[in-house]
């Protein structure tokens, strides 16, 4: 990752917060969400949104606010491009190969347009 990295809104995000935060982004791991979820700064969450797809931003801002961080989300979202409407993503990317053989749906998540097949399990 270049130092210094420009945002959009020409904010200048020091180097150790732009590590974890798309540290954040890279890890979507189910464990590391929760333990994650405590350090993050929504604005900085938000501004850094825009660099990554928003299948990606879907599945973190669900997995977060599913862990109980639901505060730390807001901002998430409304930073999101309103068009064109968010497409219905799978939480596990696996699971959209072939959706004829993957497990019915336990969830339609409506904010995030998520569809869980498996509760996400934390690692405590």
């Amino acid at each position: 990752m270049p130092p210094g990295l420009k945002l959009e809104h020409g904010n200048k995000v020091r180097r150790a917060d732009q590590c974890f935060i798309l540290g954040v982004f890279v890890r979507i791991e189910r464990a590391l969400v929760g333990f994650l979820g405590e350090h993050i700064d929504p604005g900085k969450l938000a501004n850094l949104s825009a660099a990554f797809e928003r299948s990606v931003i879907q599945r973190l801002g669900y997995l977060l606010k599913s862990a109980g961080y639901a505060d730390r989300v807001q901002a998430l979202h409304d930073a999101m491009p309103k068009t064109p409407p968010l497409p219905w993503i799978e939480l596990e990317r696996s699971q959209a190969a072939d959706p004829d053989l993957s497990p019915k749906p336990k969830e339609r998540n409506e904010w995030w347009h998520v569809i869980v097949r498996r509760e996400p399990e934390r690692d405590e």
